[in-house]
């Protein structure tokens, strides 16, 4: 798949885009611009990558099934 399409994310900037595609990613690099980045890997409650954000709080991105 070619990916030739850009937008703009309110809070990460510019993000490469697919129409049809599945699953359009937000680059680690353009999270990591921005706050801290981990992985959780001690449970599958904390399993993904989790974006600590500047209030305190996370939000964490898990794989699909």
């Amino acid at each position: 798949m070619s990916v030739t399409m850009k937008g703009d994310l309110k809070v990460f900037g510019t993000i490469c885009y697919h129409p049809t595609g599945k699953a359009n990613i937000l680059f680690l690099k353009n999270f990591r611009k921005k706050y801290r980045v981990t992985f959780g890997s001690k449970n599958m409650e904390e399993w993904g990558l989790i974006v600590n954000k500047d209030d305190g709080s996370n939000q964490i991105f898990r794989p699909s099934k």
